[in-house]
């Protein structure tokens, strides 16, 4: 529940933002860091010369950690008196200042203490171009004030910064404070080992600021806390209401899809049914046509079977008197189809004929029959269909005989 409410408020992406000057300009260090399985690893690291080359890099979605050591920030270093107020020890470093021009911030290193002051108007004035781009720092930190989280993990013995240079004691001695020394003169291009990451110098200050943020290390003593704390407030708020909306139309979006899929399901099945629908009319209406033309066919047939079948009796009545004993008939076939059945056209028949086929021992027989038939006064023509010698004593014939219209 925890980790859900720190990714809700904060996100696994940090930025940190070191100002600090050299040869008497100012310069931007900004660090981006991610948070991933409890470790956190670099992403980019960049020193920007100027404000404006600075602005495309920052990221307003995520939390911006910014330390400033610029000139006018000025750290010194007192004797620890736990009896005096934060405003006691600010004076003791820096006597008869105006609290209301300036900010400061007191920083706890072992037996060491640091005392940091700034211009307001130096301060407010990059917050006031953060704001112009809708960025809202999550915390503020003057000097060296975010070291104290970073140096029980270094292995150096002096680590310089933009901020100013440290010198830790060597082992485990508790009674040598931790020493501020001047700042080191030109750039600082050392590399520190901090738990197995690589961090360079220029960037100690920002890692430094995002890691205190990360793990809610207690706020130091300064009359920034406030402004710090509302601005880290504002980022909250405004992160907060981002993700809801965009979970918002998420979650609106994906209803949207699942009644897009449901509709499409209902559609397409109402579709189908309505082409079954309409398919089955027509093939019920197709049905109903087809079965008027074969009842018509089938009474024009009975028709014609019915006028011609005494005649047709008769005719076999006569033939069957001449036909050989060596002929066998296999088949009659009366009134047979004129062309093969085709769906687009209607069946004929051919009328007054009648189809033999059969078996003969002997082709004199057969011919001896066709002449006969011919004989008739009531057969037309006799031709031939088929005549084929299958053995010496076996000869298959088919033969067409066509009746006189009478």
């Amino acid at each position: 529940m925890e980790r859900l409410r720190a990714f809700i408020d904060t996100g696994v992406r940090f930025q940190g933002l070191t100002v600090f000057s050299e040869g008497g300009t100012d310069k931007y260090a900004l660090l981006l860091l991610q948070k991933k399985k409890g470790e956190l690893s670099i992403e980019q690291s960049q020193i920007f010369t100027d404000w404006e080359a600075t602005v495309p890099h920052l990221k307003a979605s995520l939390p911006l950690c910014v330390v400033f050591s610029q000139n006018g920030v000025i750290t010194k270093s007192i004797a620890t008196s736990r009896a005096k107020e934060p405003a006691a020890l600010v004076n003791s470093a820096f006597p008869n200042l105006d609290f209301e021009n300036i900010f400061y911030e007191i920083q706890a290193f072992g037996e060491a203490t640091f005392v940091a002051i700034a211009r307001r108007a130096l301060v407010l004035d990059h917050l006031e171009k953060m704001k112009l781009l809708k960025i809202k720092p999550v915390t503020l930190t003057l000097g060296l004030g975010a070291m104290e989280i970073v140096t029980p993990f270094l292995s150096n013995t002096v680590v310089a910064t933009p901020s100013g240079t440290l010198e830790i004691p060597e082992g485990e001695d508790e009674d040598t404070p931790i020493r501020l020394l001047p700042p080191k003169a030109g750039p600082v291009t050392e590399v520190y080992n901090i738990s197995g990451l690589s961090v360079g110098a220029s960037y100690v200050n920002s890692f430094a600021s995002v890691l205190s943020f990360i793990a809610k290390a207690p706020q130091h003593p300064s009359n920034l806390s406030d402004l710090s704390a509302g601005l880290q407030s504002e980022y909250v708020t405004q992160r907060r209401l981002s993700l809801l909306a965009k979970t918002a139309v998420a979650l609106f979006l994906g209803l949207l899809l699942i009644n897009f899929f449901f509709f499409n399901h209902y559609f397409q099945k109402v579709t189908a049914l309505r082409e079954q629908v309409i398919v089955s009319d027509s093939n019920k209406k197709t049905y109903r046509e087809l079965k008027e033309q074969v009842a018509a066919k089938e009474d024009r047939v009975n028709t014609i079977r019915s006028n011609s079948n005494s005649k047709v009796s008769y005719y076999l009545d006569q033939m069957a008197f001449l036909v050989p004993e060596d002929i066998k008939l296999e088949l009659l076939t009366y009134q047979p189809l004129a062309m093969p059945v085709r769906n687009d056209k209607e069946m004929a028949f051919e009328g007054n004929t009648l189809e033999v086929f059969g078996i003969s021992r002997e082709s004199t027989s057969y011919l001896d029959w066709v002449q006969q038939l011919e004989k008739y006064p009531w057969i037309q023509a006799v031709e031939t269909i088929s005549f084929d010698y299958q053995s010496k004593d076996r000869i298959q014939f088919g033969t067409k005989i066509v009746f006189r219209e009478q």
